[in-house]
């Protein structure tokens, strides 16, 4: 399959004739870019297992050069290429900051599809009538993903590295011992480590992630008032490492739990609510409780 983004994502270069002067940033200009020509390869499978009532499906796939992948840590497009540079706190002459970054004016790994990302994923399904309390259905099903990102390479100029102090004051006493690009996520604890690579959104990748997402739904026909009440339970866990935000958006130790139920009545109208709830130690949602209400109604 051959697709194409819808959104751009911001491209810095090296350019001396760039609009911000050098030592302040350098010579740089940023342009927006839209993927074009994302060639997916995939094979599928799904069966039944025997007289067991459970059904399975996988499939894997390759995303050559996917654009969402990049080893420039870089805030969209200009700060890592500034820091790579070695312009900021580094002195000297552009000529002498390319020299000691050891770069060409076009930035390495900063352009978009820096990767291939491979994905098997895989799911069982059971679905069937009755359930607890009386349910007219059941349903539950087991999810798993896993992610190889290749041609991530450590140890760059631009590696996202996210190890700084927790306050602003410690980290910009530590600015001289930090190694990479010493302004990436200072005074954040958000998605801590070193990372070889990032996505559009300067999230962090690792070559290889994995995690899984459990799912539990049932069905109450005409339960009371002629209503079909629909309540669901969701478990989603990145277990480790990290993918691109465009081909899951896993995070290691994120997990999340949701409870659910919709009242539909006579086909034509609905409420659900859900209560969502973000555990573990990862992502900017830590630690944090959503309650949502959605009503529709069709005529």
């Amino acid at each position: 399959m051959r697709s194409h983004a819808f959104l751009p994502a911001l491209q810095a270069n090296y350019d001396a004739s760039g609009p911000v002067a050098f030592p302040v940033i350098g010579g740089v200009t940023y342009q927006s870019v839209y993927a074009e020509d994302q060639d997916t390869y995939a094979v599928s499978l799904t069966g039944e297992l025997g007289t067991t009532g459970l059904s399975y499906g996988t499939e894997f796939n390759l995303r050559e050069d996917f654009y969402d992948t990049r080893q420039c840590m870089n805030n969209f497009g200009l700060t890592g290429v500034a820091g790579a540079l070695g312009v900021l706190g580094g002195g000297g002459t552009p000529a002498a900051a390319l020299a000691r970054a050891g770069l060409t004016p076009q930035m390495p790994g900063c352009e978009q599809g820096n990767s291939n990302q491979y994905m098997w994923l895989g799911n069982i399904v059971s679905s069937t009538g009755g359930g607890p309390f009386g349910a007219d259905r059941q349903s539950y099903v087991f999810d798993v993903a896993l992610s190889w990102i290749d041609n991530m390479r450590d140890g760059d100029p631009t590696d996202r590295n996210n190890v700084t102090p927790l306050t602003l004051a410690a980290a910009t006493a530590a600015q001289a011992g930090r190694a990479g690009n010493t302004i990436a996520q200072a005074g954040t604890l958000v998605d801590p480590g070193r990372f070889k690579g990032v996505d559009q959104l300067d999230r962090p990748l690792t070559p290889f992630a994995w995690g899984y997402t459990a799912v539990a739904s049932f069905e109450y026909n005409n339960l009371f008032w002629n209503l079909n009440v629909k309540p669901r339970f969701v478990f989603a866990h990145g277990v480790e490492g990290y993918t691109p935000f465009g081909s899951g958006a896993l995070v290691e130790n994120q997990r999340t739990a949701v409870a659910g139920v919709t009242f539909e009545y006579l086909s034509s109208t609905s409420l659900d609510l859900a209560y969502t709830t973000w555990l573990g130690s990862a992502g900017v949602w830590d630690d944090r409780d959503n309650i949502a209400a959605t009503f529709k109604y069709s005529f």
